[in-house]
C-alpha cells in the first residue's frame, strides 16, 4: 500500500491485484442484477449484493494491507469482515434510505411542497450513505489489523480525520456512486432494459454493456472505499504512535 501515490491510483492498483476477483464479482454482481430485473423485490436483493460487496471490500482491504488471506473458504476473519460490513455499513444506511422512501408516501402530492419533499430526500438519503462509512469505515481495516478494533475508536477516529476522509467521500467515492446511479435510473424511466437478453428473447446490446459498465463503476467504488478507510486507519495510527515496527516499515 502505497501512500505516496493518490487514492485513485491506489484503488486501480488494488483491482488490478486483484484481477481475478473482480471478473468473479463482475459475473456474479451482473447475475445478481438480471434476476432482480427478472424477479422483482423491493429489497431482497439487496442482500446477496451486499455480502457480495462485503466479501469483495474485505479482499481489497487484505491487499492494500498487505496481509495474507485466510486459507480456506469464508474462515474466522472474513466473517467477521462481513458480519461488521453489514451491521454498520450496510444496514444503517439500508434502514435509514428505506425509512426516508416510506416516510414520502405520508406527504400531500401538492407540487410545490413535493418539490421541497424532493431535495430533503435527496439529501436524507446522502447522509443515510455517507455517515456509517464515515463513522464506522475504519472499523473494517481495525479488524483486520487487530489494532484499535474497537467501535468506539472508529467514531474518535472518525471525528481526528474528518478532513481526510470527508474529501475523499465526497469528491472522489459520491462521484463514481452518482454515475452508477445515473445509469440504473436511465433504466428505471424508459422502456430500456439492463439485462443482456431482454423480456423477447433477443439480445439486449445496450442493456448488457451498460450492466456491465455499471457494475465495474461498482467495483471502483468498492476499491475507493478500501483505499480511503485504509489509509485513514494507517494515517491515524501513524499520529498516534501506535503502529508497530513492522507495519510502520511496510506503509512507510
Amino acid at each position: 500500500m502505497d501512500q505516496k501515490t493518490n487514492v485513485i491510483s491506489q484503488a486501480f492498483g488494488a483491482l488490478q491485484a486483484c484481477r481475478s476477483l473482480v471478473l468473479t464479482y463482475l459475473g456474479v454482481t451482473c447475475g445478481i442484477d438480471v434476476l432482480s430485473e427478472r424477479y422483482e423485490s423491493e429489497w431482497f436483493w439487496d442482500i446477496p449484493s451486499a455480502l457480495v460487496g462485503a466479501v469483495f471490500v474485505y479482499h481489497l482491504c487484505i491487499n492494500l494491507l498487505g496481509l495474507e488471506p485466510e486459507t480456506g473458504f469464508f474462515g474466522k476473519s472474513q466473517r467477521q469482515f462481513v458480519l461488521r460490513y453489514i451491521l454498520l455499513l450496510f444496514l444503517p444506511s439500508f434502514l435509514m434510505g428505506w425509512g426516508i422512501v416510506l416516510s414520502v408516501e405520508m406527504f400531500p402530492e401538492d407540487f410545490a411542497y413535493q418539490s421541497t419533499l424532493f431535495v430533503s430526500v435527496l439529501t436524507g438519503l446522502f447522509v443515510s450513505f455517507i455517515l456509517p462509512l464515515f463513522l464506522f469505515g475504519s472499523a473494517l481495516p481495525a479488524q483486520l489489523l487487530e489494532i484499535q478494533p474497537q467501535i468506539i475508536s472508529s467514531i474518535h477516529r472518525a471525528g481526528r480525520q474528518a478532513g481526510y476522509l470527508l474529501t475523499r467521500m465526497l469528491f472522489l467515492l459520491v462521484p463514481a456512486v452518482l454515475v452508477s446511479t445515473a445509469i440504473f435510473l436511465v433504466f428505471e424511466f424508459t422502456e430500456l432494459e439492463m439485462m443482456p437478453i431482454n423480456a423477447a428473447g433477443e439480445v439486449n446490446v445496450v442493456g448488457g454493456l451498460l450492466l456491465l459498465i455499471s457494475n465495474l463503476i461498482g467495483a471502483l467504488c468498492d476499491a475507493l472505499l478500501s483505499v480511503i478507510i485504509c489509509n485513514a486507519y494507517i494515517k491515524d495510527l501513524r499520529e498516534q504512535g501506535e503502529l508497530p515496527l513492522a507495519e510502520a516499515e511496510v506503509f512507510a
